[in-house]
């Protein structure tokens, strides 16, 4: 399994940056017993020759949240009634392969899972180091004072937090808590760290009911930048490069994809797929306004129909094992498809429908697939099944 039974202690929330399954593995909250459970329950069904490697990358930072999509995905599989018959199969004419295969009824396909952050690929080693400076910094000790940090940028290469730490450390020590505590905002001492290319701005918070502790966070406030992006472009490079990645498959490929920009919604998906949706409105008198969408799609280019390998498009956004009944979901098929799929995955649905596309709004929550609560992670101590369904 994933999680063992060990004593765990810690009470409190996650550290800025701290990687997700570290705190997951150490937190003694309700919440997070039951978000281990949850998970050892989905490896349980997962089989058993190929555990390993995927419990090795759930406990790895960087791939942590694209190996609990993969797991997440092929619970949903089973759950929905389909079979998953291979990990990591072959397919003739590459050496890549797609995550599973599977059978719904009398067809099978390939299904391939990727999570989409918003960044780039050359933008996951910065955010990591970005994070490893912000872990640090809540790290620090001060009995007067907690920061607030306006990060910009990420550092090109690793920082040396152990100077990093004293000197932030030594900065607050030589501050006035009554000085500070009277000072306008204006005012307030601003300490400015450049990093390998990342910059920081830090300002002293004076702490109240817990001076003189030393004890809890450091970090009081974390000011993030805004990011200029339309939401449908951050998944169009994913879905882009996983159409051709496996030349011409010859199953119907799907993929499903994790937006987890939070701006994101799910009719992002069918735009990035079919292209920006834009009204033409007639001439007055002459008819009803009607959508049509810009030919700037992952399957409706600038010369028609384009990516027919990709037969369709399992969309959740945020998807996480501490939120799934609170997200959406909406499988998306290709109307132009070279290998068009008749399955569905019991939720909503985008298909072709004559001439054009439509949507069928029938289908199960995710909270009903996985059989969990509204409330889901703070309710009573679940229990789940020893790998079965049905």
């Amino acid at each position: 399994m994933i999680f063992g039974d060990e004593l765990r202690t810690y009470e409190g929330l996650s550290l800025p940056g701290e990687p997700a399954f570290t705190y997951l593995n150490s937190s003694a909250r309700p919440e997070a017993a039951n978000v281990r459970a949850f998970l050892n329950d989905a490896m349980s069904r997962y089989p058993p020759a190929s555990r390993k490697p995927l419990v090795d990358r759930l406990r790895t930072e960087r791939s942590y949240s694209d190996a609990v999509f993969e797991l997440l995905v092929h619970d949903w599989c089973i759950r929905v009634g389909m079979r998953v018959l291979e990990i990591e199969p072959k397919i003739n004419g590459t050496q890549k392969r797609p995550d599973f295969l599977v059978e719904a009824g009398a067809e099978r396909f390939y299904l391939e899972c990727v999570v989409s952050r918003g960044i780039s690929d050359k933008e996951v080693g910065p955010q990591s180091l970005r994070d490893q400076v912000l872990r640090a910094l809540d790290n620090i000790r001060s009995a007067d004072f907690m920061l607030a940090v306006e990060p910009i940028g990420a550092p090109s290469r690793p920082v040396r937090l152990t100077a990093l730490v004293k000197r932030v450390t030594d900065w607050l020590a030589s501050l006035d808590h009554a000085q500070v505590e009277a000072a306008e905002p204006e005012d307030v001492p601003l300490r400015k760290e450049d990093l390998n290319d990342m910059v920081l701005y830090l300002r002293p918070i004076p702490r109240r009911n817990t001076r003189g502790t030393e004890t809890g966070r450091a970090t009081g406030l974390v000011v993030q930048g805004l990011k200029a992006t339309e939401p449908w472009d951050t998944i169009r490079e994913p879905l882009f490069r996983k159409a051709g990645r496996y030349g011409t498959p010859d199953l119907p490929l799907v993929v499903a994809i994790n937006a987890m920009e939070q701006s994101f919604r799910l009719e992002h998906a069918v735009e990035a797929l079919y292209g920006t949706e834009v009204m033409r409105v007639p001439r007055a008198g002459s008819g009803q306004p009607e959508v049509h969408y810009r030919p700037d799609g992952v399957w409706n280019g600038p010369k028609g129909p384009q990516c027919t390998r990709l037969s369709a498009v399992l969309a959740v956004n945020c998807l996480d094992p501490w939120s799934v009944p609170q997200r959406d979901a909406v499988f998306i098929k290709n109307f132009w498809a070279s290998r068009p799929v008749g399955f569905g995955f019991k939720v909503p649905s985008i298909e072709p429908k004559g001439d054009s596309i439509a949507l069928n709004e029938a289908g199960s929550t995710l909270a009903e697939i996985f059989e969990l609560p509204p409330n889901w992670p703070n309710v009573e101590a679940k229990a789940f099944g020893s790998g079965s369904l049905g």
